[in-house]
């Protein structure tokens, strides 16, 4: 694993960037997810999005549903959860060009 900075983190959400491969890691809970930092920003600006999909759960709670690219993967968060996982996400990109700025050759 890459030496990381932390850029966010809130609840279960992480969010850090490795300067040497220059790639943006989320980690929630059990699932990771790695991005260039192109693809991170897409990833931002598809999560934040408002065509996601609440459902009710067969424990009775709802849930946002987020479909990815692979149709057998998607990614299921509470209300609580979705709620600090963009924040996350904000707090992130804004802590990434923070860093960029003051390290631009990273």
């Amino acid at each position: 694993m890459c030496p990381t900075i932390l850029l966010s983190q809130k609840d279960q959400t992480v969010i850090s960037y490795c300067p040497e491969c220059k790639r943006t890691y989320i980690w929630h809970k059990s699932l990771m997810l790695t991005f260039e930092t192109r693809q991170f920003l897409a990833f931002k600006k598809y999560a934040k999005n408002d065509d996601h999909t609440f459902l009710a759960f067969p424990d009775g709670e709802e849930r946002i549903l987020i479909t990815t690219q692979h149709p057998q993967v998607s990614l299921i968060f509470s209300e609580n959860e979705w709620t600090h996982f963009l924040t996350a996400l904000e707090e992130a990109e804004y802590m990434q060009e923070v860093y960029q700025s003051l390290y631009p050759y990273h």
